[in-house]
C-alpha cells in the first residue's frame, strides 16, 4: 500500500467516525440500492400479500381509520380481518409517509412509501445497532460492526430482499433497541426502563414471532450486564420495562389474542409448506445436491455467518468483555441449533414454538449474537493488532466476501424478474396464503384471483328477490348503513365475507339474524319486510375497548414518569446550583 493510498484510507476511516449515523446512512443506500431502485422483488415470498395488505390499510386510514382491523377493501373490495392479529407499526410508519415520499418514485413502482419505510428498517436497524453495541465497545468496532449487521446475509438477503418479509426487518430495528436499554437499566440510568417499555412494545406490534424467539434474552441479558449484588434488581427492572411494554402494545396484543380463535395459526401450520418440521436448515446431502434451493442456500448463508462469528470469537477471546462473548457464542449455539433438524425432539414437545412455522427463523437472533461477537472481536483487534497476528482476521475476510455475493446476487435475481415488476405492482388481487387460515365459510375455488373477482364485481347489496329494493348510504370498515324496501322481507346478500362480530339491526334497534351465505361466505341479512333502516357493523367487543383503556393507561404512566423526573432533575438543578456557588 503506498503512503497516499494509506493516507486517504486513514483520513477516510476519520471520517467516518466523526459522522458515524451519516456512515450507516450511506451504507444503507448501498445495501439498500436495488430497492430504492426497483422496488421489492417481484418474487419475494411476502412482498404480494404485503402489497396487497397495505394497499387496503392505506385506503381505511386516510379514510380516517386510524388502527383500521377489518379493511373493507381488500381482497378485490370483499374485506379483510387480517390486522386483528397482525402487527400494525410496519404499515402505520409507510401510511404516515404517504404524504412525504417523492412522487417521482411511483413511476418506478407502485405504493413507494411501502418500499422506502422498507429501506428507513434497514438504515434504522445500523443506527440502533450502533447504539447498542456502542455501550460494549469503542466508537470504531461498534461502527463497523452495525454496518456488518445490516449487511449478514439473514438481514439483507433473506428478510429484506428473497422473503420481502419487512415486518421482521423492523423487529430487527427493535431488538437491539431493548437490549440498549436494558444496558442503560444495568447502569443505573433513570427512567431508561420506560425507554425498554416503549421499544419492546414497538418490537410487539411489529412481529410478533420475533416476540416469542426474542422475549427471553432481555431477560438473561440484564443478568450478565447487571453488575454484582444488584443483578435481581436489574433482572426485576427489566421484567417491568418489558410488562410496561406488553401494556402500551395491549391495543394490539390483547386483541390479537383473543381473535386467534377466529384466525388460528394451527390452519396454516397443518400444511406442509408451513410445518417447523419441514423448514430446518437443509443439511447434509441436499447441501450438495441443489443448490439453487431456497433452504439450501440458507443453510450455507447460516453456516457461513456462524464461521465468521466463530472467527471473531477467537480473535476476541482475550478480550475484557469475554463474559459478554461467551454469553454471546452461547445464544449463537443455541439458535444454530434449534435451527437444524437434530432439535426436532425438542420442537415436538414446544407446541408454542411451532406456531413460528420456520425453524430458520432463529437467525434473527442470531443476527444480534453475531453483532456483538464482531463488535468485541474488532477491538480486541483495534487494541492488540501485532498478538493476534494475520491467520485469523484474514479468515474472517474471507468468509465475509461470501456476504458480499449474497449482495451481488441480490442484482442478479433482479434482472432475472424485471419482467414480472407489472405483475408485482398488480396488487389488488395478489395471492394471501392467510385466507385458508380465517375464510372458512367460503369454498377455496373461490380463493383465486378470478373467483374474487367474480365476487367483487357483485353489487355492494343485492337482494334474492329483484322487485325488493336496496339503496346503500354509508359503506364503510366495520359499519354499513342500507335503506330497503322489501313487500315480504327476505335474504339480503352484502359484498363483504362473513366474519364473526357482524351484527345487523333494523331502525328500531331489533337484532336481525345474519349468517354466511351459500356458497360465496358473504354476509347475510334476513331483513323484515316494508321500509327500514338496516344498520350492520362489526362492532368493537370488550377485549378490543379494555386493551384501548390499558395501552392508553400504559402510555399515561411512562408520560408522568418523565414529566415527574424532569421536575425532580430540574429541582435537584435549583438545589445544587446555589450551594456551589456560595461554596
Amino acid at each position: 500500500m503506498t503512503p497516499r493510498m494509506k493516507k486517504f484510507l486513514t483520513s477516510s476511516l476519520r471520517g467516518a467516525l466523526a459522522w458515524p449515523r451519516l456512515t450507516i446512512l450511506v451504507a444503507g443506500a448501498v445495501l439498500g440500492a436495488p430497492l430504492l431502485f426497483y422496488g421489492l422483488l417481484p418474487f419475494g415470498h411476502d412482498v404480494p400479500q404485503h402489497l396487497q395488505w397495505y394497499k387496503a390499510f392505506r385506503q381505511s386510514f386516510w379514510s380516517g381509520d386510524l388502527y383500521p382491523r377489518w379493511m373493507a377493501s381488500a381482497n378485490a373490495g370483499l374485506g379483510s380481518p387480517i390486522f386483528f392479529v397482525y402487527g400494525p407499526l410496519p404499515f402505520w410508519i409507510a401510511a404516515l409517509l404517504r404524504p412525504v415520499v417523492p412522487h417521482p418514485l411511483a413511476h418506478r413502482y407502485v405504493l413507494p412509501e411501502f418500499t422506502v419505510a422498507a429501506w428507513m428498517a434497514l438504515v434504522a436497524s445500523g443506527w440502533a445497532c450502533y447504539l447498542w453495541l456502542r455501550t460494549v465497545v469503542s466508537e470504531r468496532p461498534a461502527l463497523i460492526a452495525a454496518v456488518l449487521y445490516m449487511a449478514i446475509p439473514y438481514h439483507l438477503w433473506t428478510d429484506l430482499y428473497v422473503r420481502g418479509d419487512i415486518p421482521e426487518c423492523w423487529a430487527l430495528v427493535w431488538m437491539p433497541l431493548v437490549l440498549y436499554f436494558v444496558n442503560r437499566v444495568a447502569a443505573g440510568r433513570p427512567r431508561a426502563g420506560l425507554g425498554l417499555a416503549l421499544c419492546y412494545a414497538l418490537l410487539i406490534t411489529s412481529h410478533l414471532f420475533t416476540v416469542l424467539l426474542f422475549s427471553l434474552l432481555p431477560l438473561a441479558y440484564a443478568l450478565l450486564a447487571a453488575p454484582r449484588g444488584r443483578r435481581g434488581r436489574v433482572f426485576a427492572k427489566t421484567a417491568a420495562g418489558m410488562a410496561l411494554g406488553v401494556g402500551v402494545a395491549a391495543i394490539y396484543l390483547f386483541t390479537a389474542l383473543h381473535q386467534e380463535a377466529n384466525i388460528p395459526a394451527s390452519h396454516l401450520t397443518s400444511l406442509p409448506l408451513y410445518h417447523y418440521a419441514r423448514n430446518f436448515l437443509a443439511v447434509g446431502g441436499p447441501m450438495v445436491a441443489d443448490w439453487s434451493g431456497f433452504r439450501v442456500r440458507m443453510a450455507w448463508l447460516t453456516l457461513d455467518t456462524v464461521i465468521v462469528a466463530v472467527c471473531f470469537a477467537a480473535i476476541g477471546w482475550q478480550s475484557s468483555e469475554r463474559r459478554q462473548l461467551v454469553f454471546w457464542a452461547a445464544v449463537c449455539g443455541i439458535c444454530l441449533g434449534l435451527m437444524l433438524p437434530v432439535s426436532d425432539v425438542i420442537w415436538r414437545q414446544a407446541p408454542l414454538l411451532q406456531k413460528i412455522q420456520f425453524p430458520w427463523r432463529f437467525n434473527t437472533v442470531l443476527c444480534l449474537g453475531v453483532a456483538a461477537i464482531m463488535a468485541i472481536g474488532l477491538a480486541e483487534l483495534e487494541k492488540r493488532p501485532r498478538t493476534i497476528g494475520v491467520a485469523l482476521p484474514l479468515a474472517a475476510a474471507v468468509f465475509l466476501v461470501v456476504w458480499g455475493a449474497a449482495y451481488l446476487n441480490i442484482w442478479s435475481q433482479y434482472e432475472k424478474q424485471k419482467s414480472h415488476i407489472a405483475d408485482r405492482d398488480s396488487v389488488g388481487l395478489a395471492e394471501d396464503r392467510l385466507r385458508y387460515v380465517w375464510l372458512r365459510w367460503t369454498p377455496q375455488a373461490l380463493y383465486t384471483p378470478a373467483g374474487l373477482q367474480h365476487l367483487g364485481g357483485e353489487p355492494l347489496a343485492s337482494f334474492g328477490n329483484a322487485a325488493d329494493i336496496v339503496r346503500v348510504t354509508r359503506f364503510r370498515d366495520r359499519d354499513i348503513i342500507l335503506q330497503t324496501q322489501s313487500a315480504r322481507g327476505g335474504r339480503l346478500i352484502l359484498r363483504q365475507f362473513y366474519y364473526p362480530g357482524w351484527t345487523a339491526e333494523d331502525s328500531s334497534g331489533r337484532r336481525l339474524e345474519i349468517s354466511p351465505s351459500q356458497p360465496e361466505g358473504l354476509l347475510q341479512v334476513q331483513v323484515p319486510a316494508g321500509d327500514e333502516l338496516i344498520h350492520v357493523m362489526l362492532a368493537t367487543d370488550w377485549v378490543e375497548r379494555l386493551s384501548r383503556l390499558i395501552s392508553a393507561a400504559s402510555l399515561l404512566a411512562i408520560l408522568a414518569a418523565f414529566v415527574v423526573g424532569a421536575w425532580r432533575r430540574r429541582r435537584q438543578n435549583a438545589i445544587t446550583k446555589p450551594a456551589e456557588a456560595g461554596a
